[in-house]
């Protein structure tokens, strides 16, 4: 520990010693230090192969100061006397804004934005970083809202450098990217049936990738509201329940198949849609039997239903 103190106090008191760091700083692009990176500047390494690995490379940002004596342990042919103060640094710079645009273009489409949609970088991070690749994660989903409002996005993603490492970084972005939204044309009150006429898709320029309602307006018409809506809302699936086609306590007709003109009328102890099983009563004779729905208010009894117990 002592010598590693007092070596220090004479780095900073010894004239010349700082300077010295700057003209033998090495700057290396990867993991390891090799002969080939101090021969450039020590052209005693020439002797050692290129590819031989001296050490392992400072991680970003920290810089490694090498003593006399450790840099004569690196080439015994060279004695401390002889061998200098050496800077080893890792070879970084500031990330590039059209590599940035680049990565969230690819994490944008993976998500199924389109290709062409408008980029704009808003703010990212000011640091200097070693080569690598830039990976965003996929844009998180807006609101209507959002849209409307033009919000930007952030989007969150790593520098992968090395074998294993990896730097967070960020990006914010404004991605003007044309959507369809499926909105109510009016207010509906809940249990209201929403109708065709009910129902809109408006373009909208979005910030990122509009979610949470239906893809198309077939997914609405025809359902029924579980609560109120107001006119311009995004219609989302959670607002919807399918309609039974037979309802429990109505008249249902009951058709038997084989059997032509055979038409009688039971009233339902269960609801359902179409295809699903009800109990129906005969209100004439009180007996209960079950029947397959096959449309609104109409049951079918097949060969099947008529010989199950």
């Amino acid at each position: 520990m002592w010598r590693a103190n007092a070596f220090a106090v004479f780095l900073l008191l010894w004239p010349g010693v700082m300077d010295g760091w700057a003209q033998t700083c090495i700057a290396v692009s990867g993991p390891e230090v090799t002969a080939a990176d101090f021969a450039g500047t020590m052209p005693e390494f020439t002797s050692l192969p290129p590819e031989k690995v001296l050490l392992a490379s400072p991680r970003p940002g920290v810089k490694r100061i090498l003593s006399p004596a450790e840099v004569a342990r690196l080439l015994p042919t060279k004695s401390p006397a002889e061998a200098p103060v050496v800077c080893v640094e890792r070879g970084a710079g500031p990330l590039q804004p059209e590599e940035l645009v680049e990565a969230v273009r690819q994490a944008w489409t993976g998500a199924g934005g389109g290709a062409e949609d408008p980029i704009e970088l808003l703010d990212y991070p000011r640091m200097r970083v070693p080569p690598g690749m830039i990976e965003f994660q996929s844009p998180g989903a807006v609101s209507l809202a959002d849209c409307h409002a033009g919000s930007p996005l952030m989007i969150r993603g790593r520098l992968r450098y090395d074998r294993n490492q990896s730097i967070p970084l960020w990006a914010k972005v404004h991605i003007r990217a044309s959507q369809q939204a499926i909105l109510y044309r009016r207010d509906l009150a809940a249990g209201s049936v929403v109708e065709p006429a009910d129902i809109e898709a408006r373009s909208v320029t979005c910030g990122g990738r509009l979610a949470g309602g239906v893809a198309s307006a077939e997914q609405a018409a025809g359902m029924r509201l579980r609560v109120a809506v107001r006119a311009g809302e995004m219609i989302r699936p959670a607002d919807l329940a399918p309609i039974a086609d037979v309802i429990r306590g109505e008249t249902v007709e009951v058709r038997v198949e084989g059997i032509e003109h055979v038409v009688i009328k039971a009233k339902a102890l269960t609801g359902g849609r179409r295809g699903e099983a009800v109990l129906l009563e005969n209100p004439l004779s009180g007996a209960k039997f079950k029947a397959a729905v096959a449309g609104r208010r109409v049951a079918a009894i097949g060969k099947e239903t008529r010989n199950a117990p």
